[in-house]
């Protein structure tokens, strides 16, 4: 009777002591799960906002640096075209009155 006491003590021992270790390993593997998936989704959410911030800031920055170039462009063409037409204005005025600033007309 005794022996047959202690096979069932050591077979409740037994018993106990697993679901003890099986919810141990559950917690474990729900927290290293909570803590993967927490990670991931943080990971993900930093790749998606790097991925979203390069998009739009590179995107200003073409723009900005294509209108800054356009604009320099214009400035540029409108310095040659007034150079150009001063230059056309100078000559036309020197080859007309050249002759009599060169005599002391004035």
């Amino acid at each position: 009777r005794w022996l047959r006491l202690g096979r069932w003590l050591w077979l409740w021992l037994w018993l106990w002591f697993r679901f003890w270790l099986r919810l141990w390993f559950w917690f474990r593997f729900r927290l290293w799960l909570r803590f993967r998936l927490r990670f991931w989704f943080w990971f993900r959410l930093w790749l998606w906002f790097r991925l979203w911030f390069w998009f739009w800031f590179g995107l200003w920055l073409r723009f900005r640096l294509w209108f800054r170039f356009r604009f320099r462009l214009w400035l540029w063409f409108r310095f040659r075209l007034w150079l150009w037409l001063g230059l056309r204005l100078w000559f036309w005025f020197w080859l007309r009155f050249g002759f009599w600033f060169r005599l002391g007309f004035w």
